[in-house]
């Protein structure tokens, strides 16, 4: 194995994702062919690796028992040569070997055996980083933690992902099948509400100071928004301020109302009460409190996506592998946006009337 494959920097945490019986049976089942026809071996030379196997004593010895040929052995080694290189490792006793080898239950079969272990591996390493990512959302929501990290978690899962993918590309899968759709926690009816009033606030601002939708249109997005309506009156804004077209709470009101947003009267005087108003001491550091909380919310969906992916054993490990890629990609190519997010600290007035610093992307 390469000295850089990723899963070296964080293999086999069992306290996060344990194996299952049937993984170490797959792995015992191996090792177990080998030690009864050393022949078998070629079957799996070049694909099948020590660090696919969830018990570190069985790929310590799967690793000797593919080295003896370098040893000058020929055929398959006697019990006292096995046990003279194999006597160091935790549990590998005379009687463990003789488990391992009754453990087989076709020696012929190895090439499959070797398959399951790799498979399992691969789906573990799905839950490793699934829970990582779920327990760095938890962190951030205590205040523990900032977006960088949350980014690093991701980034390292996305790159095991990309290398898991290739390499499960060159091996024989099964029919590829999209992951379960799962929807996100639900939010608190706490979290919830301080999502409508940061988002009410926000777009009261951008209608009193239309100027400030050039300084949030790059990174800030109408899904960004916890609850659909209000993104799609974020999206109205958004091309009425390219379109050229006037804005104010009135000419809001009939955009929205004209695009089927606002239904009737009675919702268009509510939207007028709503958002007529003016803007809040920072309707920038509002809209980064926006952008992480879509963010966050995406990597807690992300996170549940890939969890139920682990758990349903229907789905073939290409698979998952693949959209755990496919999500940590989406997700890790949201901090290019935040490089984007404005220097405004709470209380720094930003509407307009003074300069703002943005970072620049990386």
């Amino acid at each position: 194995m390469p000295p850089s494959d990723p899963r070296t920097t964080a293999s086999h945490e069992a306290s996060l994702y344990e194996a299952s019986w049937l993984d170490i049976r797959a792995e015992q089942a191996l090792l177990g062919a080998l030690l009864l026809d050393f022949d078998q071996r070629d079957q799996v030379r070049g694909w099948l690796e020590a660090l696919d196997f969830y018990r570190p004593a069985h790929g310590e010895l799967y690793k000797i028992l593919m080295s003896l040929d370098g040893d000058g052995a020929t055929g398959t080694p006697s019990p006292a040569i096995l046990l003279e290189k194999t006597g160091h490792l935790p549990g590998v006793t005379g009687a463990y070997l003789h488990t391992l080898m009754e453990s087989c239950p076709r020696q012929g079969n190895i090439a499959s055996y070797g398959l399951m272990v790799v498979q399992a591996d691969a789906r573990r390493a799905v839950g490793l980083h699934a829970t990582r990512l779920a327990q760095i959302v938890d962190v951030l929501a205590r205040g523990d933690a900032d977006m960088d990290q949350l980014f690093e978690v991701s980034t390292v899962a996305r790159i095991q992902m990309a290398y898991l993918s290739q390499r499960l590309a060159t091996l024989p899968t099964s029919p590829r099948h999209a992951l379960p759709e799962v929807s996100g926690p639900p939010s608190s009816d706490q979290a919830a509400a301080l999502a409508a009033q940061r988002e009410r606030e926000f777009l009261t601002g951008l209608i009193a100071a239309p100027q400030l939708i050039d300084q949030v249109r790059d990174f800030l997005d109408p899904a960004d928004f916890a609850d659909p309506t209000r993104g799609a009156i974020f999206a109205a804004l958004l091309d009425m301020r390219t379109q050229g077209t006037p804005i104010d709470i009135l000419t809001t009101t009939w955009e929205l109302r004209h695009r089927g947003i606002l239904t009737d009267d009675q919702a268009s005087m509510q939207f007028l009460r709503t958002f007529t108003g003016p803007p809040p001491v920072a309707p920038l550091y509002i809209a980064a409190q926006i952008l992480e909380a879509a963010t966050v919310a995406q990597a807690q969906l992300a996170s549940a996506r890939l969890a139920e992916g682990v758990i349903d054993q229907r789905i073939p490990v290409a698979s998952l592998v693949t959209s755990a890629e496919q999500e940590l990609t989406a997700l890790t190519g949201r901090r290019s946006l935040h490089a984007l997010l404005p220097y405004v600290s709470p209380e720094q007035g930003d509407t307009g009337n003074e300069t703002v610093t943005f970072r620049t992307a990386s």
